[in-house]
């Protein structure tokens, strides 16, 4: 809805387009619910988000309630304890599915638990890309050949296909990460990597 304001003489009480009364008293330019405005016509109180930051937030609620649902409806089943005295002490799957436009691929998310004081796996590699989350804690990520990475809480790291890589907790509490990985569906998840 597109209104031209002008410019009116004060008055006790002024009817706008959509029948909002002035506050009485009021410079001519200030409506209820407006602000006043003193190069243009009066701008809303609450500040409206534009389309570009509305999308965005739309689609961070869309992620962030995917996330939510695939953990409520995670079964029991997909969640395994380690028996390995290395690597995460505890694994969640929350999901694998068809990667819609490419049926030979999936995409899988899962939670891991990285104890302090347990070493971290060995090195090993994906036949897919890697995205990885911290959620609590701190996980010290080596790709091989690098120097060392420590990842805290909110901090991520995209690991391509095929890198040869770790992660370890040196901290001295638990870290629980997230992952999501684009993967070759009928290839195995992990490969472990070739001595140096």
């Amino acid at each position: 809805m597109n209104r031209r304001y002008k410019r009116a003489a004060p008055r006790d009480v002024e009817e706008s387009d959509a029948g909002d009364a002035a506050l009485p008293d009021a410079p001519p330019l200030m409506h209820r619910g407006m602000a006043p405005c003193a190069f243009g016509p009066p701008a809303p109180m609450i500040a409206a988000l534009t389309m570009s930051e509305e999308d965005h937030m739309r689609s961070s609620m869309l992620t962030l309630a995917v996330i939510a649902a695939a953990g409520t409806i995670a079964t029991t089943a997909s969640a395994q304890t380690s028996n390995s005295p290395t690597g995460p002490a505890f694994s969640q799957r929350f999901f694998t599915t068809p990667l819609e436009n490419d049926p030979a691929r999936d995409v899988q998310m899962q939670m891991q638990l990285h104890l302090p004081n347990r070493p971290g796996n060995g090195f090993h590699s994906h036949n897919g890309d890697q995205w990885e989350v911290v959620l609590d804690g701190e996980i010290t990520f080596t790709a091989r050949g690098q120097q060392p990475r420590v990842l805290k809480a909110g901090e991520f790291v995209y690991i391509p296909r095929g890198t040869i890589h770790r992660n370890e907790n040196k901290s001295n509490a638990p870290t629980r990460t997230i992952e999501l990985m684009v993967k070759d569906k009928a290839k195995p998840q992990t490969m472990p990597a070739p001595a140096e």
